[in-house]
């Protein structure tokens, strides 16, 4: 018995031993968790002192992006719960203050075409009565007359943009420079220039009536600063055209033809070779005649003409009708900018020779498609794939466009097809383009199932290849 208790007192001293062993570890676990809840305290009011300064420099930046109205209402100030809140809200306004701004200078712009265009009404009005033989009384009486509308016309237009300094000064030069022209016709050309009488050429190949009426040439500038204006005669420039020269008028205004090449082959009255067709255009642009763009479209480039409005002029003087948009014009007006409406046009042209695609249309007005709670989806070509018939849709890209404006393309282009094309000018924009693919898959996951992304470049597409083809 003894023996048995002496065991059970040294276990029961043994078990102590460690329990108190086990009893101060978790003291100091304890010990350490206290210490790790204060530091995290201490980083909380950290953070949250931080957060209250960041939403604090938040909303004094983006008071500085909205206008003073919508900053000094108040209404950001109100809607500043977190950080979050106010980039939203300041998103929302600005976005409705560039709509807003851009409404202005729509406005401002139409307005000023309507001044211009009255202007030169007024300019032609004086002129006539200079034709006429009126006397310097009835001269001054007409040309106060005519200033007075010239300032009505001025006068509206400022109270179109009140609030745009800058554009007011504009519409202020404007009014001033028809103040300075009509006090010009008042005392004569400063330049006393007589006109020219001219008669058509023998080498001409088309005859007009000889017509006495006489044009104003635009205003020209001498070192950044506009000259007053003038009246001089339009058929001045006759005498400086040649027939080689106004076949390349004919081209572009008769024709509507842009790009070098098609002007070359439209016309040929004694153009023997390409040196003098180059030579001749770049009297054409000395005269101020033409104007040129270089284009690029990734496989190739050209260049680009389109009649100046002073070549508009003399073309309508001397035809007797006023010229065609040209090519360059037309593309330029339906699409982002010349440069993608060629790009355009040359996919459309090498998808139906290099890939047997049939009736490839590249109208904006004809490629109108409704998709239903999504809007219009305009496509930049559609065309029928030969192989079963169905229409299929290309966008041509440049990596210029967002990837919430791409994934708005894609969404309705899978609308209406399961194979989404996408065409561009190199491999640089191609691998913007892939990379966008990627993020719009990787957002919308098994709902692209089906879906194929075919991408490839203009090079690809002229030696009959396409590029990569994507799928979940």
């Amino acid at each position: 018995m003894e023996a048995i208790r002496i065991f059970l007192t040294h276990k029961s001293q043994k078990s102590l031993f460690r329990c108190n062993q086990e009893l101060k570890r978790v003291e100091l676990l304890n010990s350490s968790l206290y210490e790790r809840v204060d530091h995290l305290k201490i980083m909380l009011d950290k953070l949250k002192k931080e957060n209250k300064e960041l939403t604090k420099e938040s909303l004094v930046l983006c008071e500085l992006i909205l206008d003073n109205n919508k900053a000094n209402s108040g209404a950001l100030r109100q809607n500043a719960v977190n950080v979050f809140d106010i980039l939203h809200y300041t998103k929302e306004e600005y976005a409705e203050q560039i709509s807003k701004q851009n409404r202005i200078v729509k406005q401002l712009s139409e307005e000023i075409n309507r001044i211009n265009n009255e202007n030169e009404s007024l300019k032609t009005q004086i002129f006539r009565y200079l034709q006429e033989g009126h006397s310097p009384t009835q001269q001054s009486s007409a040309s106060e007359a005519l200033k007075d509308k010239a300032s009505d016309a001025s006068s509206h237009a400022l109270a179109v943009a009140d609030k745009d300094l800058e554009i007011k000064e504009t519409l202020n030069i404007s009014a001033t420079q028809k103040e300075n022209t009509n006090k010009e016709q008042q005392h004569g050309d400063p330049f006393n220039r007589k006109p020219k009488q001219w008669h058509a050429s023998a080498s001409s190949q088309v005859e007009i009536e000889d017509v006495e009426s006489e044009e104003e040439m635009e205003m020209p500038k001498y070192k950044g600063k506009q000259i007053i204006p003038h009246i001089v005669d339009i058929k001045s420039y006759f005498d400086n055209i040649d027939a080689q020269m106004w076949d390349i008028l004919i081209a572009i205004g008769k024709d509507g033809h842009s790009e070098l090449k098609c002007i070359e082959e439209a016309r040929s009255v004694d153009i023997k070779n390409k040196t003098s067709l180059n030579s001749n255009i770049q009297q054409l642009q000395k005269m101020g005649l033409i104007e040129k763009d270089k284009i690029t479209m990734g496989w190739r480039w050209t260049y680009c003409y389109n009649l100046s409005n002073i070549g508009k002029r003399v073309f309508a003087e001397r035809f007797k009708t006023d010229p065609v948009k040209s090519e360059k014009e037309k593309l330029q007006a339906e699409h982002t900018s010349i440069t993608h409406g060629y790009c355009i046009k040359d996919a459309a042209n090498l998808l139906m020779k290099m890939h047997g695609f049939e009736n490839p249309v590249i109208s904006r007005e004809n490629n109108k498609i409704t998709v239903p709670d999504m809007g219009i989806y305009i496509p930049d070509i559609k065309a029928l794939n030969p192989k079963d018939g169905k229409t299929d849709y290309f966008e041509v890209e440049r990596g210029t466009c967002s990837q919430e404006d791409f994934n708005k393309k894609c969404e309705k282009m899978r609308q209406i097809t399961n194979r989404l094309y996408f065409i561009t000018p190199d491999e640089k924009s191609a691998n913007i383009v892939e990379k966008q693919v990627a993020r719009y898959m990787l957002n919308k996951g098994s709902k692209l199932q089906g879906v194929m992304f075919f991408i490839t470049t203009m090079n690809k597409l002229s030696e009959g290849m396409w590029g990569k083809k994507l799928t979940i």
